[in-house]
């Protein structure tokens, strides 16, 4: 089943990510999960935002 991150704020607003105006899809939990902390570590979206990864 593919993954993908969602990102949302204290307003409970959704945001996909997506690159290229593409959503992303990950083939595994881990894939997103990975991708995710490498953003976090690259620190290039705002705090204000939780990140979740959803199964589609």
């Amino acid at each position: 089943m593919p993954f993908t991150i969602i990102a949302t704020d204290a307003n409970r607003f959704r945001v996909e990510i997506a690159q290229n105006e593409k959503e992303l899809c990950f083939q595994s939990y881990e894939e997103a999960k990975s991708f995710l902390d490498h953003v976090k570590e690259a620190n290039v979206l705002p705090e204000k935002y939780d990140f979740i990864i959803e199964e589609r």
